[in-house]
């Protein structure tokens, strides 16, 4: 009975020293700002990203209540589609548009046509999110989950003085960073009385190249073509970024379709002139 006893205890002992071994090795170091600073220099060589966008103010003395609800797509660099709705007081604006290479295209909803304007005049997230990320001073808090991540959350001093020019409020704002990746997930301020708020959520990171408006088509017929001269004109469309053209053949005649604000006299004249198109290949900056 003693060797039996002595045995089971020997087995004990070993099972909870394996228990503790296997604990301490799962345990992390626990990050410090340079993680936190490292996470928000990403964001520059994001490609991409889906965002949920919510802001406002309640009204501070003299300054109007605001609050904005949108959301939208980014992609690197200068490519925006927004939506959603923003107040300033007693006016409220609904926002459908595209910004792209700081042109700006809006949804005109009587005639179901994309307009263009003259630059761009709603927030650039991409550029709202730096800038409230833009003081610093990350203090880690905790492991987190969010959006069915492991994350680390950091508390941070916000710059929100286009919410609260006058300083009254004492932000904080919060950090949820993506252990995985590195990639801030999403980042939020609040405020005492709840006098402001400012949050953005981040997904869809990295999973798509490009944003293009979706202008309606538009089309236009080339007579007597020759089969290979159609090939020609499809990788010319695709060359100047209108991607490749619907086509269909009637009677030795072509009809080309394209998405696109207009058909220009200039687009045709790139699409149409005869010639050869001629390549040189050199090293850079030795050969001209």
């Amino acid at each position: 009975m003693k060797r039996i006893f002595v045995l089971y205890l020997l087995i004990g002992l070993c099972g909870a020293g394996c228990t503790r071994k296997v604990f301490m090795s799962e345990r992390r170091e626990l990050p410090d700002a340079a993680v936190a600073a490292a996470s928000v220099a990403k964001i520059d060589s994001l490609l991409g990203y889906s965002f949920q966008w919510t802001f406002g103010r309640k009204r501070i003395g003299l300054i109007p209540e605001m609050r904005g609800e949108l959301a939208g797509k980014v992609s690197v660099p200068d490519r925006i589609y927004i939506s959603g709705s923003w107040k300033t007081g007693d006016v409220i604006e609904k926002i459908q548009a595209y910004s792209i290479e700081g042109k700006e295209y809006t949804f005109d909803a009587e005639s179901k046509v994309w307009k263009r304007g003259k630059g761009s005049s709603y927030p650039d997230p991409f550029e709202h999110l730096k800038l409230v990320l833009s003081f610093g001073e990350f203090t880690f808090i905790k492991v987190d989950i969010q959006n069915k991540t492991e994350c680390y959350l950091f508390s941070f001093k916000p710059n929100v003085y286009f919410l609260d020019p006058i300083e009254s409020t004492e932000p904080e704002g919060l950090l949820w960073v993506a252990i995985q990746s590195g990639i801030p997930v999403r980042v939020k301020v609040k405020a005492k009385k709840n006098l402001i708020n400012w949050n953005m959520v981040l997904s869809d990171i990295n999973t798509f190249a490009s944003l293009s408006v979706p202008f309606r088509s538009l089309f236009f017929r080339v007579h007597d073509i020759a089969e290979d001269d159609i090939a020609v004109i499809v990788e010319r469309c695709v060359f100047l970024g209108y991607g490749k053209p619907d086509r269909v053949q009637k009677n030795g005649d072509a009809v080309f379709s394209i998405k696109a604000e207009s058909i220009s006299d200039t687009f045709l004249t790139a699409i149409l002139k005869k010639g050869d198109v001629q390549v040189f290949v050199g090293t850079w900056p030795k050969d001209p």
